[in-house]
């Protein structure tokens, strides 16, 4: 009969594997909605018009975020994810890590110039008429972020986890703010790392060894510390900000394809951050609630007590 340690550990993996299918799935979803229907282009186009409004007072704080996001930042991210998981004896984390920075990216520039296709429906954004579909911008900011996640020490996951999930959609919704970027872009883009590291994660947690016979349980407690608490508050973050995005997109569809004025153009701005900033977070929170799985605490070694 499986242990709890086991069952624990093949629920995770279950759920690291819908996960990764989940966004996967909905990739292919977002791009046939707002890339291949001319009511997704239309809903697009206005979140993208709306982003003009009042662009000029917070583009330099929007350039400040954007500007980390770079092929430097990339690397940089790489070696220190990588370094701080093999000082801590962990290659399979630096392997998860490195492979979640590089496999995204790389999914990212294979999706948005060769494989997804834009079909000219007569919508121009800004003069955008190529496929933009999935943001590199994005995928930068949120693959950093979940890397962070995996190779953090237990005690600062939930502090990573918040600020990463903050990070990945400040810069989602920068690329929408700056006209970088239609909304469905940075969505897809944080669905393409989700992908990546729930299914990376999912494979170590099913090639870890169960424990040898006689050898010390981990500190359970330990490495879930904080995480149910930080998981709510993100998963609740998340289910706001998504509800909030979808009705507003549903409430900007349905003014579609008639003119919208200064008020649907915000409504549907606000709609596509919404959404962008929901997704951000739910990838970060759909990690961190089975994050102690993919790294699991090392055994609880107790030293001979020696009695004079």
């Amino acid at each position: 009969m499986p242990t709890s340690l086991e069952q624990d550990r093949q629920r995770a993996a279950l759920w690291l594997l819908l996960v990764a299918a989940g966004c996967a799935l909905l990739v292919l979803a977002v791009d046939h909605v707002f890339v291949l229907t001319a009511r997704g282009q239309l809903v697009d186009s206005a979140g993208l018009e709306g982003a003009k409004i009042g662009r000029s007072r917070i583009i330099e704080p929007v350039h400040t975020v954007l500007d980390i996001v770079s092929v430097g930042t990339l690397a940089a991210a790489g070696l220190v994810a990588g370094g701080v998981a093999l000082l801590r004896r962990r290659l399979a984390l630096a392997l998860v890590a490195v492979g979640t920075l590089v496999g995204s990216n790389v999914t990212t520039q294979l999706l948005k110039y060769t494989v997804l296709q834009r079909p000219d429906l007569s919508i121009a954004t800004q003069g955008m008429t190529s496929n933009t579909l999935p943001s590199g911008h994005t995928t930068v900011a949120m693959s950093v972020a979940a890397a962070a996640l995996l190779v953090a020490p237990a005690r600062l996951r939930g502090t990573v986890a918040v600020v990463g999930a903050a990070y990945g959609a400040a810069t989602g919704v920068a690329t929408l703010s700056a006209g970088y970027h239609r909304p469905s872009d940075a969505v897809a883009a944080a669905l393409v790392v989700g992908a990546w590291a729930a299914g990376l994660g999912a494979i170590v947690v099913v090639a870890q060894p169960p424990p040898a016979p006689g050898q010390p349980e981990p500190d359970e407690l330990e490495s879930r510390r904080g995480h149910p608490v930080v998981g709510t508050l993100l998963g609740g973050t998340a289910a706001t900000l998504l509800a909030v995005g979808g009705v507003a997109t549903y409430l900007t569809a349905g003014a579609l394809p008639g003119a919208l004025d200064r008020a649907g153009l915000l409504l549907a701005y606000g709609g596509g951050a919404a959404l962008i900033a929901g997704t951000a977070v739910a990838v970060v929170a759909a990690l961190v609630v089975v994050v102690h799985r993919i790294a699991p605490p090392l055994p609880v070694r107790h030293e001979p007590v020696l009695v004079g």
